[in-house]
This record gives C-alpha cells, structure tokens and sequence, in this order.
C-alpha cells in the first residue's frame, strides 16, 4: 500500500474503528485458569496511543495489574 492510503487507513482507524479493548484485556489479564491461587485485578487500563504501520497495528496500553 502507498504511504497515502496508510495515512488515510490510520486516520479512518482512529475515527471509526471500535473495539472493546479494555474490557479484553481485563478478561485475559484478570483469568485465573492460567494460574490458580492468585486474584488478579486490572486497575486504570489506558491505550494512549494507537498507530498503523506497514504491517501491523500498535497499541500503547498502560495499566495496572494487583494480583494478590
């Protein structure tokens, strides 16, 4: 793809794209089959940042994980 259409593609990404992307990673982050004995909570989850490059889609995400 042109660099233009890459643009194009990344500024219809950020306006349009949805998904539920906090609530995904509470579900993986917060699964306790993985390792039993051990609560865990996502706490203040935050994707400042979302990019498109030439082969992928990069997401910034800044969280707290408690795990007692």
């Amino acid at each position: 793809m042109r660099p233009r259409a890459w643009s194009i593609l990344g500024t219809s990404l950020e306006r349009d794209f949805k998904y539920p992307l906090s609530a995904e990673a509470k579900r993986i982050l917060e699964d306790s089959s993985a390792q039993r004995g051990y609560k865990r909570e996502l706490r203040h989850f935050q994707a400042p940042a979302i990019r498109v490059t030439g082969d992928a889609v990069l997401i910034q995400a800044d969280f707290a994980l408690v795990v007692k």
